[in-house]
């Protein structure tokens, strides 16, 4: 029977330390939850967390913050989001320094999901569970960071965030007006910004009027100066060049000149080269030329020849040609007479009683006729 008991016992010990262990841990769940952000959603800009106490979020929704924050928006075109929400244990540090990482956390989840950011404004207010909000972060878009509404201006205690937050939330506790404020304190802002440069636009473009006017009048004094210096430098180049010019044409007259003189001079000279070919033409044709030596074959000489005999030798005779037996050299003898006839010569007669030589025969007065050579 004690074994029985001191069993049980040990069995209801364990039971009652394991209910414990889980009420402690749900407990801690409880206590240990993370800080509550919402998702992004173009068509809401107000967005209250469900651990906010209930005397902010009252005097959040019974404000006009809404219709506020939508009218000053639309005066430079801002897409602005308000987030209220208390800081989880997920957070680490004091919790008055948790609204600037909590914004830039929403910042990057948002923008991943399809916030615009050029011109998209973020502004989150935290606070302790069960306390009031004490903390204020915010994030700008592109444009705002272009005109200087960066993290140093918000961190600044002048700037368009601190002010606002010790204004409406440490002097007098009324968070609905915070959002309002950030919002017109930067509208200012943009405000300045946007005067500046419509005041420094004037006078860049008067600026640049005078640039190009100045420019202008430096280029038209320079291209006047340019062709002054060209015109002078031609004329100084006509000026030299014209003794060579004219020395150049002197030379082509001459030139000129001589070649026509030349054209002249050349059927003169011409005429007189065929002068003087054909007297030379003239006088080869009344040279000598030689001939082989013939020696007769017999008493007689060739057809149509007389032979002779001498006690010096014979001599052969055949129209216009005299051979001489006794040398080898042969003379022959220019006969171009004109042709004689012999009936003109009264006392001779040939040997056949006829007044004419007949061709090719000799008459007996030792005269031989024949056709001219």
């Amino acid at each position: 029977m004690m074994r029985f008991k001191s069993s049980s016992f040990v069995k209801a010990g364990v039971r009652l330390a394991a209910a414990a262990f889980m009420i402690f841990s749900v407990s801690n769940a409880a206590f240990a939850a993370d800080t509550w952000l919402p998702k992004y959603n173009s068509s809401v800009h107000l967005q209250i967390g469900p651990d906010v106490p209930a005397e902010t979020r009252q005097s959040i929704e019974s404000s006009n913050i809404s219709a506020d924050i939508d009218s000053l928006s639309q005066q430079y075109g801002l897409d602005v989001h308000v987030i209220v929400t208390t800081t989880g244990d997920d957070v680490s540090g004091d919790v008055v320094h948790s609204g600037p990482p909590l914004v830039r956390q929403t910042w990057g989840m948002w923008t991943r999901h399809g916030l615009p950011s050029q011109r998209a404004l973020i502004i989150l207010m935290t606070g302790a569970r069960g306390g009031n909000i004490s903390s204020v972060g915010v994030r700008a878009g592109e444009w705002m960071n272009a005109m200087g509404i960066n993290r140093d201006l918000m961190n600044s205690p002048d700037g368009p965030v601190r002010s606002a937050a010790r204004q409406y939330l440490t002097d007098t506790y009324t968070p609905a007006v915070v959002p309002t404020a950030i919002v017109r304190n930067i509208n200012a802002i943009i405000a300045s910004q946007s005067a500046q440069a419509s005041a420094a636009a004037p006078v860049m473009s008067s600026t640049s009027t005078a640039t190009s006017a100045s420019t202008a009048t430096s280029t038209s004094t320079a291209t006047s100066a340019s062709t002054a210096t060209s015109a002078s430098t031609s004329a100084s180049s006509s000026d030299n060049g014209f003794p060579i010019i004219a020395v150049i044409l002197l030379a082509l007259f001459v030139l000129l000149v001589f070649v026509l003189l030349m054209r002249r001079s050349s059927p003169k000279n011409s005429e007189a080269g065929s002068d003087f070919e054909s007297r030379m033409r003239s006088s080869a044709s009344t040279s000598t030329r030689p001939t082989r030596p013939t020696r007769p074959t017999g008493p007689t000489g060739p057809i149509g020849s007389t032979t002779r005999s001498s006690g010096y030798g014979s001599r052969s005779r055949s129209g216009s040609t005299h051979v001489d037996n006794s040398s080898s050299t042969v003379v022959i003898v220019n006969t171009s007479t004109p042709a004689s006839n012999c009936s003109s010569a009264p006392t001779s007669s040939c040997s056949s009683g006829s007044s004419s030589c007949g061709g090719g025969s000799s008459c007996g007065g030792g005269s031989s006729c024949g056709g001219g050579t």
